[in-house]
């Protein structure tokens, strides 16, 4: 007979289990301001969920993303066991504290009597809740109606005050842009579900199951709703679960800790930080316990399992078997607890109960372990804390792999041995034992499961090589075979505990989001294919003088001339520097979509009247970002782009494209504010990017009409390089797409061109504004706006959802007619500025990557009182940084911009009286010679690795000190605060804490003019919490 310790020898990778990170409902209606129904996501927990889910998937296990879609209204707490238990305000039998005589009589009949000790009361608890929930076979009352707020919560009720969340094909049903960069396409799986729970319905379970992993950690939205409703399914499946607190969203703080207390409580989950995570996952894997290690683990387990063989029949009962302990039989230390030898061969126990033939196939073994072992005795819980002080979790890495190969080859040789040894056993057991083990393979996965698709679109067509999730060893579904589907249906009915859905069903149902209607799926492929979608690369790059789109489009090359230099006096061609004079001249900021922030660092810059009206741009975002003047690099371009276009311009969107993993969906431009006639024009700086033109689909059938044997979207391809201009014309944008997608290519598969500027490209789009805005963005008129003239301007409209959804549709219509009716969509004109609550027009700061600037300003800034905006810069790159200045905004009816530390200085005082009172007339005379004395101070203490400029660092600091003493006032500038003290005081703090040659014995007067303002000064204090120590 072969033993069960042999088969678990010779089996030993297939017993290593998994671990999953499952993030729920991170969908627009939830996770943007203007969602349906959108969570509390000031703390930042998405930000911190887009930060674990890298760590996770490369350290731990596999990711699953879960998108939810309406599809009908369901029950929830429901007593007949349909639906999801999710908590409100209450839910009927979730209550750990319940003296209910009629609970208590069920639970006698449905489960052994508790011993009186604290943990089996708390054991008691939670399998009464799992009986509960699961059977729900006692007879309870209809739970009470949900409130009003609750019924909000419930996001697929039709009774909820916007009605259901997550319509199917709707903006928001869909996930945000920066929520789809982070689903790696070869790695993660999306799962869809129209229930609260993850897995009612679809196949989640199986597939946790084919891949062994038998231990989730949660995260997502909301923790009341979709999380509880999940964490409960997973409970009753005999999954572990996990909750990452600090990356769960929620609505209600009362709901979100009542839902945290009872999946603590009751279902024995345990809650960690992302931080706490992270910093395990960072640690060098955990060794997992050898079965083959050690003489005495191997006398151990052969005591434990002395009686256990394929052939034995099961007598010992729950009651006779011993509990082993870490100390006296080996185990398996997987996420913190000790796995015994009984959860590895229940497979073969729960089979051979009640049966005189016990005999299993390896293949018969491994489909009953990859479903699961309903019946392991795990240790007893420990006393928890919502957050474990120390966690324990099994990071996977290289050794992994080596050690399953090395099992392997140590089991084909282990065979092949067996072979030439004499014969000790039946002929059946030793043609069972020299039977191949036949691979299993598995029916295509249901549709509801697919790999997620490019992080620009998940209904891009998945590459044909077959992927697969880390660590997977199958995906199996239900049996599509007629020999075998109705018992494989019933097996997966019973696990659920709940109807399920057909696969015809989930099939049929269409996948928009995933799978692109012009190529199969290939998780379910027809019986006939199609013809093969044709690559992008494949298609012709069109360059100068080719028919790009209808004709009206070009690409323009040299678009600098090489006699261009600015100023005049460099000996450089513009050409050659324009990219870095733009990179720091560009004041940066983030833009959002509807559907999230989007890949790329964006500015707005147009030209203003002299009344302080100015050129608006409305197109499908949030909030229209706050229109800067041309800065002197851009103006340069803009006149250049005049003479070629033949027409004026007055608006310029700059984007950068931090990488090539920064892109731009396919669109049309909105020309409902684009003067009718005039060309959009796109100008490049940096690294080479492709744009991709194609076809609107309703101008693919037109052509399939026309065109006879012709198929599919026509395609073109515009390389746009360095110094190169991009003309599309207004035929081409009404019934052609243009995009950039994401370059996911190795390094080594790019051209230089496109390796150029470190992967770096910033877009500048030229256009021809015919709707204009007064100083104060409260007025509008013009080509787009329902007034056509500034004597009749109309009030704009913001955070209105009925006019809002108006001007979105038009967009919409835009988008995808090819024959669009300017007039009869746009003719009328809408005053909606803001899609939302409009941002509150005051003053900017765009602050520069030096920190002594920035407070200079800050401290100036505090002392006036004046509310302000700050908006930081890109992260700082050695490489491009060339002395970026720090730039205000204010607030002014010309919307003035004052650029570097003392004009800025300067500007204020003048303009917003820093000191009103004449007995600060002396200080301020002063203060204009000790500014600059700052700001030289500055600039030699940054290059003191000069020998000149140490000296001349020295001695600035002397005069100072010299100066200081002999006055005797507490200002730096006399007996009253300045602008002076505003500029001085950031860069002593650098000297002091940074420089070794500081002492108090040296600079007494300077040391205590430091220490004073600091502690007398509320806008100098709030730098920093203490001051270094001084000798």
């Amino acid at each position: 007979m072969t033993s069960f310790l042999d088969l678990l020898k010779e089996k030993q990778p297939q017993f290593q289990t998994h671990q999953a990170l499952l993030v729920l409902g991170l969908q627009n209606d939830f996770v943007r301001p203007d969602g349906k129904l959108p969570v509390d996501t000031p703390f930042g927990f998405i930000d911190r969920i887009k930060a674990f889910v890298p760590s996770f998937r490369d350290n731990a296990g596999d990711v699953i993303w879960i998108k939810t879609n309406f599809e009908e209204e369901w029950p929830v707490n429901h007593p007949s066991g349909d639906g999801d238990t999710v908590l409100l305000e209450h839910v009927d039998g979730l209550d750990s504290s319940t003296d209910d005589s009629g609970d208590e009589l069920a639970a006698k009949d449905l489960m052994p009597r508790a011993s009186s000790s604290r943990s089996n009361r708390h054991k008691q608890r939670a399998l009464e809740l799992l009986k509960r929930v699961s059977a729900r076979k006692r007879t309870v009352a209809r739970a009470a109606s949900p409130s009003r707020a609750e019924e909000d919560e419930l996001f697929l009720s039709k009774a909820s005050k916007k009605g259901p969340c997550c319509l199917e094909d709707s903006v928001g049903a869909k996930f945000p842009e920066d929520i789809l960069s982070c689903i790696k396409e070869s790695g993660d799986a999306v799962v869809e579900t129209t229930h609260y729970s993850a897995f009612n319905s679809t196949p989640l379970l199986a597939m946790l199951r084919s891949k062994l992993i038998t231990e989730l950690y949660i995260c997502g939205c909301m923790t009341n709703i979709s999380v509880f409703a999940t964490a409960i399914d997973a409970v009753r499946h005999g999954l572990s679960i996990n909750l990452i607190e600090d990356c769960l969203g929620y609505r209600k703080q009362v709901r979100h800790e009542e839902a945290l207390k009872k999946m603590v409580e009751l279902m024995g989950a345990q809650v960690f930080s992302s931080m706490d995570l992270a910093s395990d996952l960072s640690k060098t894997p955990e060794t997992t316990t050898n079965l083959s290690e050690g003489s005495k683990d191997t006398d151990d387990l052969n005591k434990l399992i002395d009686n256990l063989r394929l052939h034995d029949k099961l007598k010992t009962t729950e009651e006779e078997k011993p509990r082993p302990t870490v100390g006296e039989t080996p185990s398996i230390a997987l996420n913190g607890r000790i796995r015994t030898f009984s959860d590895a061969s229940v497979a073969e126990s729960s089979e051979t109960k009640g049966s005189a033939n016990t005999s299993l196939s390896d293949e018969q073994f491994a489909e009953k372990l990859s479903q699961g072992a309903p019946g392991s005795q795990d240790p007893e819980p420990q006393p928890q804390n919502l957050v474990k002080s120390k966690i324990r979790m099994r990071a996977r890495g290289d050794k992994e792999k080596k050690a399953d190969e090395k099992a392997k080859a140590e089991s084909s040789r282990k065979a092949e041995s067996s072979q030439k040894a004499p014969a000790e056993t039946s002929e059946k057991s030793a043609n069972h034992s020299e039977k191949p083990i036949k691979p299993y393979e598995p029916p295509a996965r249901p549709t509801t499961i697919t790999k997620a698709g490019s992080s620009d679109k998940l209904k891009e067509t998945p590459s044909k090589r077959e992927q697969r999730l880390k660590s997977s060893i199958s995906q199996p579904s239900l049996s599509t075979s007629s020999s075998s589907s109705k018992d494989k249906d019933s097996k997966l009915r019973l696990s659920l505990g709940r109807s399920v859905k057909t696969e015809s069903s989930a099939i049929s149902k269409p996948q928009p989001e995933k799978i692109s209607s012009e190529s199969p799926s290939p998780s379910n492929p027809p019986q006939k294919m199609g013809k093969k979608t044709q690559s992008l690369a494949t298609f012709p790059v069109m360059g100068p003088g080719d028919s790009i789109a209808e004709g009206d489009s070009r690409i323009v090359y040299d678009f600098l001339p090489q006699t261009l230099c600015y100023p005049k006096s460099s000996k450089k061609p513009l050409k050659d520097i324009v990219f870095h004079q733009l990179y720091n001249e560009v004041r940066w900021q983030k833009m959002y979509h509807a559907q999230g922030e989007v890949p790329r660092l964006v500015c707005v810059q147009g030209e203003f009247g002299p009344d302080g009206s100015m050129p608006v741009y409305r197109h499908p975002s949030d909030q229209s970002l706050p229109l800067l003047h041309f800065s002197p690099t851009v103006q340069l371009i803009r006149e250049q782009v005049q003479k070629i276009v033949k027409h004026p311009v007055n608006h310029v969107l700059i984007q950068l494209y931090r990488s090539g993993q920064d892109y731009i969906s396919e669109h049309s431009d909105k020309t409902l504010d684009i003067i009718r006639g005039s060309n959009i024009v796109n100008v490049s700086f940096g690294a080479e990017r492709t744009m991709r033109l194609r076809t609107k689909k309703s101008a693919k059938s037109e052509q399939v009409s026309n065109e006879a044997g012709s198929s599919g979207r026509s395609t073109q391809r515009v390389a746009m390089p360095h110094n190169s201009m991009f003309v599309l014309g207004e035929d081409s944008n009404m019934r052609w797409l243009h995009g950039i997608n994401a370059d996911k290519r190795l390094a080594a598969e790019r051209s230089e061109a496109e390796k150029a500027f470190s992967g770096m490209r910033i877009s500048l789009t030229f256009r021809n504004i015919g709707t204009f805005l007064d100083n104060d963005s409260r007025l509008i008129w013009g080509q787009g706006a329902t007034s056509k003239d500034r004597a009749n301007a109309n009030d704009v409209i913001n955070d209105d959802e009925e006019r809002t959804e108006e001007i979105i549709h038009a967009f919409g219509k835009e988008n995808h007619s090819t024959e669009f009716d300017w007039k009869a969509v746009y003719g009328a004109g809408f005053d909606v500025l803001h899609f939302r609550k409009p941002p509150l027009d005051r003053p900017i700061l765009f602050a520069s990557n030096k920190a002594v600037e920035n407070r200079q300003i800050t401290i100036c800034l505090t002392e006036l009182g004046l509310a302000h905006d700050v908006i930081n810069p890109p992260a700082f790159d050695e490489e491009y940084e060339r002395n970026r200045k720090v730039c205000y905004r204010d607030a002014d009816i010309n919307h003035t911009e004052v650029v570097s530390t003392i004009p800025i200085l300067l500007y204020l005082d003048r303009y917003h009286h820093l000191d009103r009172d004449d007995r600060g007339k002396q200080a301020t005379a002063h203060a204009y010679e000790l500014i600059q004395m700052a700001s030289d101070l500055q600039k030699h203490w940054e290059n003191r690795s000069a020998s000149t400029s140490l000296e001349d660092f020295i001695s600035i600091l002397e005069t100072l000190e010299e100066r200081q003493g002999r006055q005797s006032q507490k200002f730096i500038a006399g007996p009253r605060f300045s602008i002076a003290d505003c500029a001085i005081w950031p860069v002593l703090d650098v000297i002091v804490e940074s420089w070794e040659g500081w002492t108090q014995r040296d600079f007494p007067t300077l040391t205590t003019y430091y220490q004073e303002l600091w502690k007398k000064r509320k806008s100098v204090g709030s730098l920093r919490k203490r001051l270094p120590k001084l000798e």
